[in-house]
Parts: structure tokens; C-alpha cells; sequence
């Protein structure tokens, strides 16, 4: 296995030449590095296209509850290596193994592929997590914005015979995770009106929408709301945590979705974070991402380390 230790992104590399140059000041954390990772494993492949995943995991005896992370980008685009590795690597030195994963991307792959590819990482993950030092009975999904979409969906939809997982490996693992964390999620497509922020490029919701879902709700209102997971609501879904900016266009979503749990008897907790939009936690060095990355630590910790780890076992 090719490992790379105190792996440094190209996120922190340039992060510490525009502080150098004097364009930024100084970060409130350094950047930040993982004791190990491994990049580009492959989790399946289809019509020709790898679908892969990075890595991180601390030092350790382990084996460690694990992280499975869904990038955002309306779902036509990655920024897997940009926004969302930061708080991957550090929640890696928290104790995590994290996995950063990629998926298949609308509009030339629709709804619903990239649930059924959410839904086979988590299975190959799960096979191999004694790759990793990770433990496969201690699980949380992840993802931000358009990916929180898909790790609400994987939490919700893990048991559903509709969606189809990419990779299904042995037929011993399910896809059944034990939390969830959404970052600033898409909850409701049907009433999407805005998704956008200091860090994303302003988009027209119903362009994407329909790049995504391949049709208007007028004509595919049943295929939104299967894509929705305000409408897939139910109370045996894993503890979630939802995080979102206080000035964030999606968090009424956020509060609906809460109150729908709430309603169901669901663990559920929202954080908000003053002062804060869209893609807030994506820049390390923004004091309200630290805040919720301390939040979210917090949740992970309060969720799996109770859980009595197990050993993994090789495929």
C-alpha cells in the first residue's frame, strides 16, 4: 500500500504563500497535514470512469471510528481536494480515519447514480477498513451542500431496494451507518431557491436542479422528492447533526428538517453559526469553520466513541 505520511495539500501550500506574500493574514489554525494518507483508491468503476476516494488516519493502536465524507458542488462539479480536505485531515487528528470520497457527476450521470455510488463507498469502505486502521462498526456520513444531499440520503435510504449500490461487495456489508453530519445540506429540492456564498460561484438553482434530476419538478415532482430527503424523513434514521450559517439562503431547510425529526422522535441537533453563509467551513482559517469543526468533533465523539469498537477484519 502506497502511503504517504504528514501529507501537506495544495490547499496548504498556497494558504502558506499568501500569507508569506503578505495577501492573507495569519491562519487561525496551520495548515493541516495528516500522519497518513493514501489517494486514489479506487471503490468501483463504471462504463470506464474510477470512482475513488482518499484517506487520512492518525498514529495510533486504533482501530478508529471512521468518517465517510461526500464533497460538495451542486453536483456537477468536484472540489473534493479543495473545500472539504482541510476538515477531513483534521478530524484524521482527532482520532478519525476519514475518507474523502468522489462520486459521478450530473448532468451527464442523474439522479439517481450518485446515491447508488454514496451508497457503494460506504460498502467498500466498510470491507476494507482494516486497510485503514478504521472500524467499520463505528460509521459517520458526511458531506457539505450538494454532497450533505447525499450523505442525508445514504443515512435515510441505506435499506431502500430503489437505489442500487454501485459496489456491493460480499453481500455482508450494508450501507447502514451509526451518524450523520450535514453541512449546510440541500434538503429539499423541490423548493430549492439559492445556494451560494463567499465560496461558491452564485448558480440558478433551477438550472441545477434540473442538470441534476434531468427534468423540471412540473413533469418530475415523484423524482424530486425521492431525491429530497425532507420528504424521505424517518425516525430511525442515525443521529444527525446539521451545520449551517445563520445567513445561509438553505437554512430554513435546516429548520424545517429539524422540526420534521423533532416531530418523529429523531436524534437531531442544529448547529448555526452567527454570521455565516454558504460554504463557510471550507477556508481552515475562517474562526466560525473552527468553531464547527469543534462542533463536529464534539457530535462524532458523543456518537462513536461511546460505541464498543471491533476490530475490522479483511475481506
Amino acid at each position: 500500500m502506497n502511503v504517504m505520511k504528514r501529507d501537506l495539500s495544495l490547499v496548504g501550500f498556497v494558504l502558506v504563500c499568501l500569507i508569506l506574500s503578505g495577501c492573507m493574514a495569519p491562519p487561525v489554525i496551520d495548515p493541516i497535514t495528516a500522519d497518513y494518507a493514501v489517494r486514489r483508491v479506487t471503490y468501483a468503476t463504471v462504463d470506464g470512469e474510477n470512482l475513488q476516494f482518499d484517506v487520512f488516519w492518525p498514529r495510533g493502536e486504533g482501530p478508529f471510528p471512521m468518517v465517510i465524507n461526500f464533497h460538495g458542488g451542486s453536483w456537477t462539479k468536484t472540489n473534493q481536494e479543495i473545500f472539504p480536505e482541510p476538515m477531513c485531515k483534521w478530524l484524521s487528528n482527532r482520532g478519525y480515519t476519514v475518507f474523502n470520497v468522489s462520486y459521478r457527476l450530473a448532468p451527464r450521470h442523474q439522479f439517481p447514480a450518485q446515491i447508488n455510488d454514496g451508497l457503494g463507498a460506504v460498502i467498500y469502505i466498510k470491507e476494507h477498513a482494516a486497510e485503514y486502521n478504521g472500524d467499520p462498526t463505528r460509521v459517520a456520513i458526511m458531506g457539505d451542500s450538494a454532497g450533505g444531499n447525499l450523505a442525508a440520503m445514504v443515512a435515510l435510504c441505506w435499506n431502500d431496494p430503489y437505489f442500487k449500490p454501485t459496489y456491493a461487495g460480499n453481500g455482508k456489508a450494508t450501507a447502514e451507518t451509526q451518524a450523520a453530519v450535514l453541512l449546510f445540506p440541500v434538503l429539499d429540492i423541490v423548493n430549492l431557491h439559492g445556494m451560494f456564498g463567499p465560496y461558491v460561484i452564485v448558480e440558478d438553482p433551477k438550472a441545477i436542479a434540473e442538470a441534476y434530476i434531468g427534468g423540471p419538478p412540473s413533469t418530475m415532482l415523484e423524482t424530486y422528492k425521492k431525491a429530497s430527503p425532507m420528504f424521505l424523513a424517518r425516525k430511525d434514521i442515525s443521529p444527525v447533526l446539521v451545520v449551517c450559517g445563520k445567513d445561509d439562503p438553505l437554512l430554513p431547510q435546516a429548520e424545517q428538517f429539524k422540526k420534521k425529526l423533532d416531530d418523529l422522535g429523531a436524534t437531531n441537533g442544529l448547529y448555526v453559526a452567527c454570521g455565516e453563509t454558504h460554504g463557510f467551513t471550507a477556508i481552515p482559517f475562517n474562526k466560525g469553520a473552527v468553531d464547527a469543526y469543534n462542533a463536529i468533533a464534539a457530535f462524532l465523539d458523543l456518537e462513536l466513541r461511546h460505541l464498543r469498537p471491533r476490530a475490522a477484519s479483511k475481506p
